[in-house]
């Protein structure tokens, strides 16, 4: 693991405790001296990362000659075309028809569609989640793809879990018995141990003495395999929900099918084929095992890192550029796709030879982060698109678990169109009434939430960045993206859309996967400004007097994690 993390839940620790019981002046002076400790080992940790491998910006020189010989436009919109050449340079677009994005809006139409696609499945189902609960729903998935095992024999079924998430032990549907992800997924790696492969990520930033002292639940704050991508056949869908009856009942999230597009579910089983095979397999004996040739994140974290990031990193190929039935990249089979060598012979053009322009198109761009190995592909898109709100542009962005970078409140801040951000309230926050240490996280993100608010009061932006709370009786929010209404435009032509919470664990320790959209055909832009109204809904505007409530008050130890930890959230 990084010894920055393992030095700041020490240290956090200690802090909390002494803030607990200690009068104010010793809590000032422990503050200071802990502050002051952690800023030199993140100095020492920068200093150290200056030879470790990252994604580094691959532009091609031919991109500017495309751009000359056909003018650059694939978007009529010079702020959504610029973005596109942008995005390109980070990793491969692929074409889509715009009337194969569907946007959902409800958990029950999430399960029912999943359902019903697994049961029609006949080449693929690929189910990327944090894990999988423990309940009927979850029951009748796995029957679903053990009968669809039993239909079609040339299915394959390839689901990919966190290992820290998918072992943890949880109360079983008898009394005193104990369930996991693992034994819900056990009988159909039994049953059909030639169709269904289970795979199993393990950071590697948790061995050694903090993987034996630290206990379950809290170990997965070390980092874990944030992704959820569910592909059947050829239909993609991307959101932030995990495989949960509570994500099939009350928990808002969002939910984006990109329906027949052979490319893009290649792309992303590609992804999950290529990390799970750094990961470990579940046996059809309950033992996890890794793949043949994998190195072990446990015993050589620092190999695991280097061969992992090589993995990941050959799938970011930019100016690649793939229509909806293109073959994906390999090195044995390059057709389907043109690269700017080819583009820049004149050879292909997926706009058409010698046409600037073929009328309303729309584009994606899968962006993968895994800063645990130093991917950051996500990381720089995100921030592009944050740089791109220009005046009279507007931006929104919704995050439940509500902890932006710096970096990323910094380009808010230093923005100049309209910014509008939704988090959950605490009694739609996920956390909220958990038991044990759990139970305060709620009021952290409350806490963090303040300081942002704060920043933008006291730099005069209230009437330019506006923040709102999700509250909807009952319910909770999950919901993860953001929209991009360029410049003299009324309806959004850009949105992300997948796992990232825009914060410090999904930017650092998470492995996550986003969906960048953009469009100019005006009916799908409709319908991605109806989805964020939608979810804009049940909210309610932050001003000066909501943190003045009496539930709204930060405990002491609260905000002192939130002053150490918050990297952690």
């Amino acid at each position: 693991m990084e010894i920055e993390d393992m030095f700041v839940i020490i240290i956090a620790v200690i802090v909390v405790i002494i803030a607990s019981i200690a009068v104010p002046p010793l809590r000032s002076k422990v503050f200071k001296a802990a502050w002051h400790t952690r800023l030199l080992f993140s100095v020492i940790r920068k200093t150290s990362r200056t030879t470790t491998p990252s994604v580094t910006r691959r532009r091609t020189p031919a991109t500017t000659e495309f751009k000359e010989e056909y003018g650059g436009r694939v978007f009529e919109s010079t702020q959504l075309n610029s973005l596109f050449w942008e995005l390109s340079t980070w990793g491969p677009a692929f074409k889509v028809e715009s009337k194969n994005v569907e946007f959902l809006r409800e958990p029950k139409e999430f399960y029912d569609q999943l359902m019903g696609k697994i049961r029609t499945a006949t080449k693929r189902v690929v189910l990327a989640s944090l894990y999988l609960g423990h309940g009927q729903m979850e029951e009748d998935i796995i029957q679903e793809l053990i009968n669809s095992c039993k239909r079609s024999p040339n299915l394959q079924v390839t689901i990919l879990i966190d290992g820290l998430r998918g072992t943890r032990l949880v109360p079983g549907k008898t009394p005193g018995t104990k369930t996991s992800s693992v034994e819900m997924l056990l009988p159909l790696v039994k049953q059909f141990p030639q169709q269904a492969t289970v795979y199993l990520y393990h950071t590697p930033n948790l061995a050694g003495l903090l993987k034996k002292i630290l206990p379950q639940r809290y170990n997965e704050a070390m980092g874990v395999s944030h992704i959820k991508a569910y592909i059947m056949d050829d239909s993609l869908l991307m959101t932030g929900a995990n495989l949960s009856s509570d994500y099939f009942t009350e928990r808002q999230d969002r939910y984006s099918w990109f329906h027949n597009t052979p490319s893009l579910a290649d792309y992303f089983q590609a992804i999950v084929d290529v990390v799970g095979s750094f990961s470990y397999l579940l046996a059809s004996d309950g033992k996890l095992h890794l793949p043949e040739g994998a190195i072990d994140p446990l015993k050589n974290s620092k190999l695991f890192k280097e061969k992992a990031f090589k993995k990941v990193n050959a799938l970011l190929k930019p100016h690649y550029y793939y229509y909806p039935n293109s073959k994906i990249i390999t090195e044995s089979s390059p057709n389907g796709r043109y690269s700017s060598e080819e583009l820049e012979n004149g050879s292909t053009n997926p706009w058409g030879k010698g046409q600037k322009s073929l009328g309303p198109s729309t584009w994606v761009f899968p962006t993968i982060q895994m800063g645990q190995i130093h991917i950051r592909q996500d990381e720089e898109v995100t921030s592009q698109i944050l740089c791109n709100t220009f005046p009279t542009a507007t931006l929104y962005i919704t995050s439940p678990y509500f902890n932006l970078t710096n970096k990323y409140i910094s380009y808010l801040l230093e923005s100049r169109g309209s910014v509008d951000v939704i988090c959950a309230s605490p009694q739609a926050n996920g956390w909220n009434k958990a038991a044990g240490l759990a139970g305060s996280i709620t009021a952290a993100y409350t806490c963090i939430e303040k300081q942002f608010y704060d920043k933008v009061v006291n730099g005069g932006q209230k009437a330019r960045i506006s923040l709102s709370e999700y509250t909807r009786d009952g319910w909770t929010f999950h919901a993860k993206g953001l929209w991009l209404t360029t410049a003299g435009e009324s309806l959004p032509n850009a949105t992300a859309i997948g796992s990232p919470n825009f914060g410090g664990r999904s930017v650092e320790k998470d492995l996550e996967a986003q969906m960048i959209l953009l469009t100019d055909d005006f009916f799908l832009r409709g319908k991605m400004d109806q989805e964020r109204k939608y979810l804009w809904g049940p909210s309610e505007k932050v001003n000066d007097d909501t943190f003045k409530r009496e539930d709204r008050k930060i405990p002491f130890h609260v905000w002192a994690f939130c002053k150490f930890g918050s990297g952690f959230m």
